[in-house]
């Protein structure tokens, strides 16, 4: 892709979904990816393209439970991700792909993926970094970490969120 008009369109699309699950904004969920599918498809990948196949394999997955099919978007696109020169997205893609990841794969090693997206972000400057390490802590609560280990990282991600103003977690 390379008009910056329609890689502007993607992008502010990805970003939009983002903060419409954010607001359990169900009605647009299916809509939002597959029109940057679509886009994606009709005139080149863009560095958000991944994003938007790991954004739609979740929605299948969790909340059509149409598990495999989701699965299979997933997969598309980590094996994208590292097609695209650009790094900026990775976290993004790596947050979306490991929310059904962690439904298909073992959860104890599927969830460590949410520290490759908390890292990814990190590097990238995305405000999703917190998000990534809350949901890491969450899943460690269902995976049988050791419960003193889990509560210093939630205190961490705590502290961390209250440092970037980001009071979603919170």
């Amino acid at each position: 892709m390379v008009d910056p008009s329609k890689i502007f369109a993607v992008e502010l699309l990805v970003k939009l979904y983002d903060s419409l699950t954010l607001i359990g904004e169900r009605a647009t969920q299916r809509i939002i990816p597959l029109r940057v599918i679509q886009l994606s498809l009709t005139y080149g990948m863009s560095p958000h393209s991944p994003s938007a196949f790991a954004q739609y394999g979740s929605y299948l997955a969790l909340i059509e439970d149409e598990f495999e099919e989701g699965y299979r978007y997933v997969k598309f696109a980590l094996s994208l991700m590292k097609k695209l020169p650009s790094r900026a997205h990775v976290g993004t893609t790596m947050f979306w792909s490991t929310q059904t990841r962690i439904h298909i794969e073992p959860m104890q090693s599927s969830i460590e993926c949410y520290l490759d997206a908390y890292k990814a972000h990190m590097k990238s400057g995305n405000t999703y970094a917190v998000a990534s390490s809350s949901m890491y802590n969450n899943c460690c609560l269902w995976s049988g970490k050791e419960l003193n280990a889990v509560v210093d990282s939630m205190k961490d991600t705590m502290k961390e969120s209250k440092y970037h103003k980001n009071f979603v977690v919170l």
